[in-house]
């Protein structure tokens, strides 16, 4: 299954976030960037995609997206 997450009060154990910079993401792992389906940066360290917004200058770029393919749910709280 797949996840996607839309809200910044979620976060990775290290603190990244959609509205993250490219930079944010870049300063705690390695990332490759494919433009195939839009402006995406993923991590072989991570099991996460984060699509970003290209309407910014480069420096600025932020996740509007995370998404993870690996993530096993086993308690949703609201």
């Amino acid at each position: 299954g797949r996840i996607e997450v839309f809200d910044p009060r979620f976060r990775t154990a290290s603190g990244l976030h959609v509205g993250s910079t490219l930079a944010d993401v870049r300063r705690q792992h390695p990332v490759r960037i494919s433009h195939e389906e839009g402006l995406r940066a993923w991590s072989p360290r991570l099991p996460m995609t984060f699509e970003l917004d290209d309407d910014r200058p480069a420096s600025k770029v932020r996740a509007i997206a995370v998404f993870t393919v690996t993530t096993r749910v086993t308690c949703i709280n609201d």
